[in-house]
């Protein structure tokens, strides 16, 4: 798959799962309804700026739009917030905390 068939996809999809219409969502955006249902189709592709928007409405990691971030369910408000602390730190730091969710996780299993 190439990258705009899955930014495509993944675009339908949240528009899909969102429980709004396009109508909607091109008011929130105030985006012309047009370029929303061209972004559905995969007409077209967002702008860079646009792309950002629409991760921003839907409260989703622009990675996700391109398949960096895969999952099968949506994630709350706390994993977004979770991602977007995690990002800008190295890959030591994200160990670190890993760890320790870990930890935290086993404590509570007990």
């Amino acid at each position: 798959m190439t990258i705009k068939e899955i930014l495509s996809m993944n675009i339908k999809n949240i528009i899909d799962n969102s429980g709004k219409t396009q109508r909607e969502i091109a008011y929130g955006l105030k985006t012309p309804i047009a370029t929303i249902s061209s972004w559905y189709t995969g007409d077209k592709l967002p702008r860079i700026d646009k792309l950002d928007k629409f991760a921003n409405y839907f409260n989703i990691n622009t990675s996700f739009l391109f398949g960096a971030v895969k999952t099968s369910d949506k994630l709350t408000d706390a994993e977004n917030e979770i991602i977007r602390e995690l990002q800008g730190i190295s890959e030591e730091e994200k160990l670190k905390y890993l760890e320790i969710i870990r930890q935290i996780k086993e404590i509570k299993c007990r």
